[in-house]
């Protein structure tokens, strides 16, 4: 069976920096080291912050720059070159002097050429009359052109091969995804909390008004821990109140918890503690109760006998002390325990079958 003969390179490898690929005419992606051959038909790419010099077979050296991708052919590899039968006007023998003419009496040379034809005839040597260009080679510096800084700072979309994009780790798109924008969270205040008295709350007595600001100017949520249900809040103005359960508090001495709020945008939030002053205390009148009263019989009364005993309850607990009013003299009081007796004015009115006045 017969074989073909493997290509023979048009190129070799002389130096290489960063990351550089050949696919060759078979479709194979290979990365390319110093030293490896490069055929017709190749294409190479190289990534970004990369280059590439190759050494051609006639010993020119080809450079391909970071992001640049280049088909190696006959006039790139330089083993096609132009020759006498390629140039357009023929300077041998007698043609020498119409052009030696020409010049010294400043014709144009245009004259001397055939004029072209329609359609594809050809010249006298058999070859196309016009002119074809075959290569231009000339080494360029790229630091030598300008560019439009306008044009250069716009992001370019630049469609990549999902081949190279998979072994290099590049990316679909030159441009840069825009940053994403940072929530700040709100920071939130409370105004100073009165002082509750005893007995005069209400419900929907103001506490505190919660307030906030936002660096991003979002929509602001009042909210509050109130797990003993003393407190409401309005969730737009940030206005906390008594509720029913709080003026019942506050209004039988008690004292009310810490306020605790909390703001937020949605996203994230603040919160705010500030306790209650102490409620102040009114003070509330002890209660008194009297005993009935024995009845006495007329010459069996002494000073000393027991009338009633008055005795008394305080909400506040205060220390308390018994009095009467006596002016008659017909009583005595024990201003401690409350005892009503007779003295001996009383007990002589009831012997002499007196009656007594009211306690």
């Amino acid at each position: 069976m017969a074989t073909t003969a493997p290509a023979a390179p048009v190129a070799h490898v002389a130096a290489v920096q960063g990351q550089a690929f050949a696919r060759g005419s078979d479709g194979l992606l290979r990365i390319l080291h110093v030293g490896d051959p490069v055929f017709d038909g190749d294409v190479l790419v190289t990534s970004d912050g990369s280059r590439l010099e190759l050494a051609s077979a006639d010993g020119r050296a080809i450079i391909v720059p970071a992001n640049e991708t280049l088909t190696v052919d006959a006039e790139v590899a330089g083993f096609v070159t132009p020759d006498a039968s390629d140039s357009a006007l023929s300077v041998a023998g007698a043609d020498i002097n119409k052009v030696i003419e020409a010049i010294n009496r400043g014709g144009n040379l245009d004259d001397l050429l055939e004029d072209p034809a329609a359609g594809d005839s050809a010249g006298a040597d058999g070859g196309p009359t016009f002119v074809r260009l075959l290569r231009i080679s000339e080494g360029v510096d790229g630091q030598g052109f300008e560019f439009d800084p306008a044009r250069s700072a716009a992001a370019i979309d630049i469609p990549i091969d999902p081949i190279l994009a998979a072994a290099t780790g590049t990316t679909a798109s030159a441009s840069a995804p825009p940053s994403a924008a940072t929530n700040d969270a709100p920071v939130l205040s409370l105004s100073p909390v009165p002082t509750f008295a005893e007995g005069s709350a209400s419900a929907g007595l103001a506490v505190t008004t919660a307030s906030a600001t936002d660096a991003n100017s979002d929509p602001l949520t009042y909210s509050l821990n109130n797990t003993d249900g003393y407190y409401a809040i309005n969730a737009t103005t940030g206005l906390v109140t008594l509720t029913a359960a709080g003026a019942a508090l506050v209004n039988a001495g008690g004292d009310l918890p810490p306020v605790s709020v909390t703001v937020s945008d949605g996203l994230a939030s603040d919160s705010e503690s500030v306790s209650v002053p102490t409620t102040m205390d009114v003070n509330d009148a002890p209660v008194l109760s009297l005993t009935t009263p024995p009845t006495l019989s007329e010459g069996a009364a002494s000073a000393g006998q027991a009338i009633t005993t008055a005795s008394a309850t305080d909400e506040d607990g205060d220390p308390l002390t018994y009095s009467l009013n006596n002016t008659d003299g017909y009583y005595a009081i024990n201003a401690t325990t409350g005892l009503v007796t007779l003295t001996a004015a009383g007990a002589a009115l009831v012997n002499a079958g007196g009656d007594l006045p009211p306690v």
